[in-house]
């Protein structure tokens, strides 16, 4: 039945009173659409969601439900732990904004003078949170000086990166310094440094140092991450000189071993020059240690060729 019934009970010539079959009349959302307002820094340009409740978010989105009713007078968005109610747009038309923070289940509920929270129509919007951005780095150490420490590095955000610097300061102090570095403000870039290049450093003086990239999350003020701490002595004029002069020292010591291995070879070569000749051909044996000794000779050709490069 849509309408009221008006109806009586007959039987036996005998009829009862006048009854009547009340109609209630439902309140029920004829249509649903969602507005989502994504935050600025992501990117993402807003969307609009009919017919479902159910959406995946970025963390901070703000979300506008617009609702289309018959025979309704308050609809409510009913949360975990409170009730807010939707405003009137019309006689018919109610919305509600709200910003998501976290992962949301809900209830859309309808309500008129005869039926409360009649219709309720649970949905879930997931909220996803901004991550942290990301950093890579490699280093290679000048292997002669020991005071140049060349940087290879990545660096990634889920939406936009927008800053990068070298942090150092004496190990004894926390009194930071900072250097940046250009980064493009997309999702993925990489960069190169060299410690301590030109920076005013201290001689004698023991730094710490390591490299920090930021996002571009405006909801938490940019969130930061860092790579891993490296150390750095700034050495004096003269240090530097006995630092040099005693590498030379070794490699020249290295290069003399080196020279000794070559006259020992030498004889072998001989040794082994001496048997070919006197026999007619090669054994098994004389061959094997005369590839050996090939091998043996051009390792240390690369090794002299290594300490000369060093010296």
């Amino acid at each position: 039945p849509s309408e009221n019934i008006t109806f009586t009970l007959s039987g036996n010539k005998v009829s009862s009173k006048p009854y009547t079959l009340e109609v209630l009349k439902i309140p029920v959302v004829t249509s649903f659409e969602m507005q989502l307002n994504y935050p600025n820094y992501t990117g993402k340009r807003d969307e609009q969601v009919k017919n479902t409740g159910n959406a995946i978010v970025p963390e901070g989105t703000t979300v506008t439900w617009s609702v289309q009713t018959r025979e309704t007078k308050n609809v409510a968005l009913v949360l975990k732990d409170t009730t807010l109610a939707f405003s009137t747009s019309g006689n018919t038309a109610f919305d509600i904004t709200k910003r998501l923070y976290g992962t949301t289940g809900y209830e859309i509920s309808t309500s008129n003078d005869d039926l409360k929270d009649y219709e309720n129509i649970a949905y879930t919007i997931q909220v996803i949170k901004d991550q942290y951005p990301k950093i890579e780095v490699t280093a290679k150490t000048d292997t002669v000086t020991q005071q140049q420490t060349y940087f290879y590095g990545n660096v990634s955000d889920d939406y936009g990166l927008s800053q990068l610097r070298a942090v150092y300061y004496p190990s004894s102090t926390n009194n930071k310094q900072y250097k940046d570095i250009a980064i493009t403000k997309g999702n993925v870039d990489q960069f190169i440094f060299t410690f301590p290049d030109d920076l005013d450093l201290q001689e004698g003086v023991s730094y710490e140092y390591y490299f920090e990239v930021f996002d571009n999350d405006a909801l938490h003020n940019r969130k930061s991450s860092k790579s891993a701490l490296f150390s750095f002595l700034k050495l004096t004029e003269s240090a530097l000189e006995q630092q040099q002069l005693e590498q030379q020292s070794e490699n020249i010591q290295d290069l003399n071993k080196s020279l000794e291995k070559l006259n020992e070879q030498e004889e072998e070569l001989e040794t082994l020059s001496r048997k070919q000749k006197e026999k007619s051909e090669l054994s098994f044996n004389d061959e094997r240690k005369l590839d050996n000794f090939l091998k043996r000779q051009k390792q240390q050709e690369q090794l002299m060729k290594e300490y000369s490069k060093e010296l």
